[in-house]
């Protein structure tokens, strides 16, 4: 049998979750492995093996206290600490953009603060570059935290680690070099213009950088007000979208001579480019073949009109934009105070907020907290969603119970002899329960009940998950003697 290589990552909760880094050697079957188990506990959580041609359940071992809504907390920000204190009694000024890299340290834009502040694993924060608060340019071929920074936007790293910032008022891209912490530019020269497609990067133009991503292929992107630009692997520069006029038109043709206004990007699994295109309230797409058009939105339309309707009717106002670890698009409703959810048919729901501005609700439900103009958000390794708060300014973090709410009364309390055999092939789920099981419940994660029986009365029961969208579910069960188990379960 093949040893696999799996990543141990801790969650500021206490939850180490394993998550699978690489293929199987050569010859070896194509299986998936997880981990996940509490400290606090004795008991190694299930682990599960599957061909990848078939559907996986991953059913892992959770002890949480009553509800399925997501939770929200603060993660950086809303206090008056500085650099080196824990980032939860930070002061953050104006958070934009949120990214990890590949070590879990977290990345945050202070768009008016000019410069970008880092939060390890532990919690800690620091300045990574810019000289907290001060506007200009300079700095190029020295330390990033000793450089001038101009209102920076959009930030990625690429796969090295190197961090590259969208200097958005500067008209640059800059990189700070992750083995030296020494910044340079990479892509403009401070010109207000957009020019050099066809000829390398390091000599074209960028008209207020923003937006930037990386496709899965290594491809670079870059939005300005109204382009996007692509760099490819060699270097060379190319615009695939704008004519350089705000707008939205030219949906069903070719980007490239379409009007846009573009707020962040992110990619889908078949390669689509998917943006919010900012002023007009709209989530567009780009195909591989360069065609544009509409995901969802009504141009030019924001006040809220309520969740349950089609993501094609809904009103809101998108910025940050990222899919979930359950194939979902997320995407913070700015003027509307909320992170909103469009589901895999189409339907749009609220994850947090509810439309009231403010900071109340922490260590409550997410979707009954006040949230004050979000704007950038991004998933962590574990299904956490992260997001910054422009007003009130603070990066605050939704959670699940299951994902690390365990008291100690719930950790001393007995194992259970309550059994999960998931079986990839039939889609089904097998639950053994020792003495007859009373109930069991199955919730989706925007806190539906997709699968329900009571009164089971029985010592076994399978469950078929068949007619279910792929995704992340919360399974409840318990048997006679009143003893409560509740797992994740990720239907791939």
């Amino acid at each position: 049998m093949y040893n696999r290589l799996i990543k141990i990552q801790k969650d500021v909760f206490g939850v180490t979750c394993g998550h699978p880094l690489a293929p199987l050697p050569r010859g070896c079957p194509q299986y998936f492995f997880y981990i996940c188990y509490m400290k606090t506990t004795p008991v190694l959580n299930i682990l599960f093996l599957k061909p990848l041609r078939f559907i996986l359940l991953v059913v892992l071992l959770v002890v949480c206290g009553k509800g399925y809504g997501q939770i929200i907390t603060t993660f950086a920000g809303g206090g008056s600490g500085g650099d080196g204190g824990p980032a939860a009694a930070a002061s953050i000024y104006d958070p934009t953009v949120i990214i990890f890299d590949k070590h879990d340290n977290v990345y945050i834009t202070e768009s008016v603060g000019h410069d970008i502040r880092k939060v390890s694993p532990t919690g800690i924060i620091t300045t990574y570059a810019g000289t907290n608060g001060t506007a200009g340019y300079g700095g190029d071929g020295g330390a990033a935290t000793a450089a001038m920074l101009n209102e920076p936007v959009g930030i990625v790293c690429d796969s090295i680690g190197n961090l590259l910032i969208c200097d958005a008022l500067n008209n640059r891209v800059r990189k700070v070099d992750v083995a030296t912490g020494i910044i340079s530019t990479v892509l403009g020269n401070g010109t207000m213009t957009d020019l050099g497609d066809g000829g390398p990067a390091t000599a074209a133009t960028m008209h207020y950088p923003s937006g930037i991503i990386f496709d899965k292929a290594g491809n670079l992107y870059v939005s300005s007000a109204w382009y996007i630009r692509k760099i490819n692997k060699y270097g060379i520069i190319s615009t695939i979208a704008g004519i350089g006029i705000s707008g939205n038109t030219g949906d069903g043709g070719p980007a490239t001579s379409a009007k846009v206004n573009i707020g962040c990007m992110c990619f889908d699994d078949a390669d689509n480019l998917i943006f919010t295109d900012v002023g007009f309230s709209v989530i567009r797409k780009i195909s591989p073949a360069g065609i544009i058009s509409h995901v969802a939105g009504v141009t030019g339309t924001y006040i809220f009109n309520g969740d349950g309707i089609p993501a094609s009717n809904a009103h809101f106002d998108p910025y940050g934009i990222a899919f979930g670890p359950d194939g979902n698009l997320y995407f913070s409703d700015l003027n509307n105070n909320r992170i909103r959810v469009i589901d895999r048919s189409g339907i749009i729901h609220t994850v947090a907020g509810t439309g009231a501005v403010g900071i109340s609700g922490d260590g409550g439900r997410a979707d009954t907290a006040e949230i004050d103009r979000p704007d950038g958000l991004v998933f962590d390794s574990c299904g956490n969603l992260y997001f910054t708060q422009i007003d009130n300014p603070r990066v605050r973090k939704v959670t699940y119970p299951h994902c690390g709410y365990l008291s100690v009364e719930e950790s001393k309390s007995r194992t259970s002899d309550i059994r999960f055999y998931p079986n990839p092939v039939a889609d089904m789920l097998f639950i053994e329960g020792g003495v007859p099981l009373e109930s069991v419940v199955l919730t989706d994660l925007l806190g539906k009940v997709v699968y329900r029986q009571d009164g089971v009365r029985a010592g076994t029961l399978l469950v078929s998950m068949g007619n279910l969208p792929c995704g992340i579910y919360v399974l409840e069960v318990m048997n006679s003697e009143g003893v409560r188990e509740v797992r994740r379960v990720v239907k791939e």
